[in-house]
């Protein structure tokens, strides 16, 4: 009589039937418990257990890319690191090499590593590295520390409560105070198959009062807009370390006018990933032609 074969893996998901399981293109997921059933209809089915390991290099993801912190706070970088033979990590800043301090601490928890920074100080701030060896190869990933405000973000509903103005309202995450903020707007031409973009207006917003918090709260009033209208926005704000970067485009639109555009009608004006990105180093580029000038 024959015996009929099964394989199934941890999930109890049925792999195959016969003498032999092949795996082909094998990545670390692979990796794991795997059970082989032999049955030829005479006595209870026979059950063998075994364990793959995947060999494979360090794979790294990182919690943030960017950390916000100011002086006198602290700062958390995490890193989570995939390898087997596992990985020897290491934390380097501005390329040398890290080790534990009074204010400086690193830990291990499974596949997460931390390094924590208490009592941030000046020094402390620029771009961290965590590195994992192991014999199969090397992984890195960066982080920077950073004082300079977080990018703005939009809380002012998009449909406007007046024909010619709009109250625009958004809020900076900065631990010092806010120095400077500057806003570029512009109105968009729009028909059915088409959205034609008009000049840049720039308005220098006077810094609010510091908050006393980490969040700053801005409204701003733009007056003189057509009737009708759709514009779009971005924001960018200044601390003593510098510029954050520009804000995601916001669209808003003006009541009245012959076209009325509904709220769930606005859309970003470019839908392609790459000509936005294009479109916001324009912006930038604009920012800071502004600021030279």
């Amino acid at each position: 009589m024959l015996s009929n074969f099964i394989f199934k893996n941890e999930t109890s998901t049925r792999l195959g039937e016969g003498a032999q399981l092949q795996l082909s293109r094998l990545e670390r997921q692979h990796s794991g418990k795997y059970a082989c059933t032999v049955d030829n209809g005479v006595g209870p089915p026979i059950v063998t257990e075994f364990q793959l390991q995947v060999l494979y290099p360090p794979e790294i993801t990182v919690e943030r890319s960017w950390v916000h912190t100011g002086e006198g706070y602290r700062a958390e970088l995490l890193c989570t690191v995939l390898a087997d033979p596992p990985a020897e990590v290491l934390w380097y800043q501005n390329s040398f090499p890290l080790s534990a301090s009074e204010r400086v601490t690193m830990s291990v928890r499974g596949n997460n590593h931390t390094l924590l920074i208490a009592n941030v100080q000046p020094e402390d701030f620029g771009n961290f590295t965590c590195v994992a060896d192991n014999s199969l190869g090397r992984a890195r990933q960066h982080v920077e520390v950073s004082g300079r405000p977080g990018a703005a973000r939009f809380t002012s509903p998009p449909l406007a409560r007046s024909r010619t103005s709009y109250t625009l309202s958004f809020s900076v995450d900065s631990y010092p105070p806010l120095d400077e903020l500057r806003l570029l707007y512009r109105q968009l031409a729009i028909n059915e198959s088409f959205q034609q973009p008009g000049r840049w207006h720039d308005v220098v917003i006077p810094a609010p009062e510091p908050a006393g918090s980490l969040t700053h709260r801005v409204t701003h009033e733009l007056k003189g807009l057509e009737p009708g209208a759709v514009y779009e926005a971005i924001v960018q704000a200044k601390n003593r370390y510098g510029w954050n970067e520009v804000s995601d485009i916001f669209q808003f639109h003006t009541l009245g006018g012959s076209h009325s555009v509904h709220a769930d009608e606005l859309s970003p004006m470019f839908s392609s990933a790459v000509t936005h990105r294009m479109t916001m180093f324009t912006v930038a580029i604009a920012f800071y032609i502004n600021l030279l000038g």
